[in-house]
């Protein structure tokens, strides 16, 4: 009997429990198919493979890459009209890379070496945990998404595993990880909750790979899927996402959906773990099955282009890196780049969003106990922590905005102290209605966003203190004077912000321990403005 024979007989045995179970059990998870079957529908996505050394690419595409030591090593797939990874590329195809700090124009080129990694029945299986956005500001991109798994999974080729998770500040595990045929089986789209609540993405990403950690055995991959920027994780959850994914070797590819989320935060995510950042239209959730399926495909048949990079300044943070394919003999050309950060990035994250309020009571404060509760866990492992609480309104309330968010903020601080958290724990401020999430709001969602209250630890780890520097009435006016300021070598962002009823956007320089470090960082940054300058 020939293996691919043997292997066919064993999967049917399996199935009916004619051999012992200790042979089929593979973590609930298995490989196949070798080769890959040919892909007659078109698609801009990895879906078959095609062994015709005729067919002509159309696309090249970086599906993530990592820095080692003197080289860059990205996973690269050539594909046809359909979606058909075109085997033996290499030895058709003239492969050329260039690479350069990123805000630098690519000035080094380099040969790569290319070496063809194949799917085959002994390759490492993989293990997918997809987490999809079902928060508030998600626009109820999970139902479709749901629907379009349900109706695709079942015709992945291979029998790796996967499970699926909808969020918001609380999780809904939609299947736990099992086949693709026994978790189309247990998705139904209708019986999805309605989306609500706070978008905690890195919280649940971090959740995520804690639960990817306990199979070792398999080739690990989180796939993030979010139309929102995360509002409610804590501040030091990005850096442990980071950490953990690094620690247990898991690669992380985010699906960014609509034009309002902040891709480049989570470009890094996905950069820093070997990953790649998608990013569609909001009509085109569709596309989101058949990007998984280029995932999972594409961890397993792909090729290794190693890129030497010997010669890297030391305050190079990141690299820009391209990759190209030319057909031999012509002059068309297929390339991809791909950002590879190579340092841990410290982004200003803001301050979490724990609570949101529809009215002028604590009515509906119950919502967020999953968040009050980790914010009181952590507070009373540590009493030396200590917390800022930050209430808003929208411009809408009547009477007093400072008095009412100070009195939002109260409630929140009510239920720590029940918990068990320390009262000197705890500090209360009000912005009132000046710093809202959306200007005008145009429905319910938006104004929720902006009765809330945040919440901020008071740590020299987490550089609490900034300086003000500049205003500005455009956004456009804004990032030139962030690009400005990073220039001069300061840390510095942007904040929108409301001064009588009109917007204005403030900037900021960041990255202060204390007060006495920013007083003393002021005296050299007054020197450079006109404008007054003051600590926040």
């Amino acid at each position: 009997m020939t293996m691919h024979r043997f292997m066919r007989w064993l999967q049917t045995a399996c199935l009916f429990a004619l051999v012992n179970l200790s042979v089929c059990a593979q973590d609930n998870v298995s490989t196949g198919p070798d080769p890959l079957t040919l892909n007659d529908n078109e698609s801009i996505y990895l879906r078959g493979l095609n062994a015709d050394s005729a067919v002509e690419p159309v696309r090249l595409r970086i599906l993530g890459a990592r820095s080692t030591m003197g080289s860059v090593v990205a996973q690269v797939v050539v594909l046809d009209k359909r979606g058909n990874f075109i085997r033996n590329a290499d030895r058709t195809l003239v492969w050329t890379s260039m690479y350069g700090c990123r805000r630098e124009p690519m000035s080094t080129s380099v040969s790569p070496a290319v070496n063809e990694q194949v799917w085959r029945s002994i390759t490492t299986p993989t293990l997918l945990e997809v987490i999809i956005d079902n928060s508030l500001t998600s626009d109820g991109i999970a139902t479709p998404i749901l629907r379009s798994l349900r109706d695709k999974l079942p015709g992945f080729a291979g029998r790796d595993s996967i499970g699926i998770i909808t969020y918001s500040h609380i999780f809904d595990e939609i299947t736990p990880i099992a086949s693709y045929l026994d978790a189309s089986s247990a998705i139904d789209p209708n019986a999805t909750n309605q989306p609500g609540g706070l978008a905690a993405t890195y919280t649940t990403m971090f959740t995520a790979l804690k639960k990817l950690e306990d199979h070792k055995h398999a080739s690990n991959i989180l796939v993030v899927v979010t139309a929102s920027n995360d509002v409610a994780s804590l501040p030091s959850m990005l850096t442990n996402v980071i950490r953990k994914a690094n620690e247990i070797r898991a690669t992380i590819h985010v699906i960014k959906i609509g034009s309002s989320v902040q891709g480049y935060i989570y470009r890094y995510i996905a950069a820093a773990s070997g990953g790649r950042l998608y990013s569609i239209a909001s009509e085109n959730v569709g596309e989101v099955a058949d990007i998984i399926r280029e995932i999972t495909y594409g961890s397993k048949q792909h090729f290794e282009v190693t890129i030497p990079v010997p010669m890297i300044p030391a305050e190079c943070d990141d690299l820009l890196i391209k990759i190209s394919a030319g057909i031999e003999g012509t002059s068309d050309v297929f390339a991809d780049t791909i950002l590879v950060p190579r340092r841990e990035k410290n982004f200003y994250s803001g301050r979490s969003i724990v609570a949101m309020f529809n009215d002028t009571t604590d009515k509906g404060l119950q919502d967020y106990y999953p968040i009050l509760t980790a914010l009181a866990e952590e507070l009373m492992s540590d009493p030396a922590k200590q917390l800022q609480l930050v209430g808003h309104v929208s411009a809408d309330l009547k009477g007093d905005a400072d008095k009412r968010a100070l009195e939002r903020a109260g409630y929140v601080a009510d239920f720590l102290k029940a918990y068990g958290v320390k009262e000197n724990q705890i500090s209360l401020s009000s912005n009132g209605n000046r710093k809202p999430v959306y200007y005008l709001q145009l429905d319910g969602t938006q104004r929720l966003m902006n009765n809330r209250v945040e919440a901020y630890f008071i740590s020299e780890d987490d550089f609490p203190y900034t300086i003000v520097v500049d205003q500005f009435a455009s956004e456009e006016q804004a990032i030139k004077g962030v690009e400005s300021w990073e220039t001069r070598g300061y840390k510095a962002y942007f904040e929108p912000i409301v001064l009588k009823r009109v917007p204005a956007y403030r900037l900021k320089l960041w990255g202060y321990r204390n007060r006495s470090e920013a007083e003393k960082a002021m005296s050299s940054v007054r020197k450079l403005v006109k404008t007054t300058v003051f600590i926040e």
